[in-house]
């Protein structure tokens, strides 16, 4: 079982316009809601995939609770720690006349101490039975950068991290197994510019030198770079008809974590985490991604050593 811990989760409207016009009013053509937030489709897509996983995080008010019942409809393993605060709200608009997708997020409201404690607790609780963990999402206002290195400093599992920023930092010196931000995350993690590969293979060796075993940086739908074993990897995914590229970085997190599941090795994980990533990309919702899916799209990504 992959344990999924993520402190952001989401209740999430997806709005469809024939034709969005700013400054003026505009009716949705459709209007669907469902549970999200980063780590909320890590394990969507770890159901999807049929691989078993159980998704610890934050639930409040009603929006917490229709998440909750909308993750047991899918018949997905979810425990939402109780908070005082109201689960947020995000939005997508998609305009029909030009394809373009538009995020609209809230950030999520501060958390209590104890509600942050109880979420470690449920962490020890079900480390016995899992296998890895999974590190994903955002961060509350106000919450200490140390929290997620608080949830998981005890737990006996290897860690697959989609984190960044201070958070990140913090829970470098426990060795996780595979740290994954995207290029524009490292950057401002580590507070430089990157805009060169060597640059952004430089920045990548300090994340190693850091505690990180392994270093995985997407672009995008450029390639992504792997550093680990004194190895570095380029993987170029093939290029497809966009249909929703909202939740791609946690589709690419679940295939990995799943293949590793599945006994590969870290490279290959990588690829099947690609092909998943591609997978969703090419559909509107999380749910609709699927191991048939993924595999058709694994022949078609490139992989070169390039040390």
């Amino acid at each position: 079982m992959i344990l999924c811990i993520g402190l952001s989760p989401a209740w999430q409207r997806v709005l469809h316009f024939d034709a969005l016009r700013l400054d003026e009013v505009n009716r949705a053509v459709e209007c669907r809601t469902f549970a999200s937030g980063k780590i909320v489709n890590v394990l969507v897509t770890l159901h999807a995939l049929d691989t078993p996983a159980h998704c610890l995080t934050f639930c409040g008010g009603l929006e917490g609770q229709a998440l909750r019942e909308d993750i047991q409809r899918l018949g997905a393993s979810l425990e939402g720690i109780e908070t005082r605060t109201t689960t947020r709200v995000c939005t997508t608009v998609i305009d029909k006349s030009t394809n373009h997708v538009t995020e609209l997020v809230v950030n999520t409201a501060p958390v209590e101490d104890d509600e942050i404690d109880a979420l470690r607790d449920a962490c020890q609780r079900h480390a016995p039975n899992a296998s890895a963990a999974i590190l994903s999402g955002s961060m509350p206002v106000d919450a200490p950068a140390d929290t997620f290195r608080r949830l998981i400093e005890e737990l006996e599992l290897e860690i697959i991290a989609d984190i960044r920023g201070p958070e990140l930092l913090e829970i470098l010196p426990l060795r996780p197994l595979i740290v994954k931000p995207n290029c524009g995350e490292l950057a401002s993690t580590l507070g430089i510019s990157i805009e060169s590969e060597d640059e952004l293979i430089a920045a990548m060796q300090e994340i190693q030198d850091r505690g990180a075993q392994w270093v995985v940086i997407s672009q995008g739908a450029e390639a992504v770079l792997a550093l680990g074993q004194n190895t570095l990897y380029r993987f170029v995914p093939p290029k497809v008809q966009s249909v929703n590229p909202i939740g791609a970085g946690d589709a690419f997190a679940a295939g990995l974590a799943s293949a590793l599941s599945d006994g590969l090795e870290v490279p290959e994980a990588i690829r099947h985490g690609i092909a998943t990533a591609v997978d969703k990309v090419s559909h509107l919702l999380q749910s609709a991604v699927s191991r048939k899916g993924a595999h058709t799209w694994l022949k078609q990504i490139s992989q070169e050593k390039l040390r």
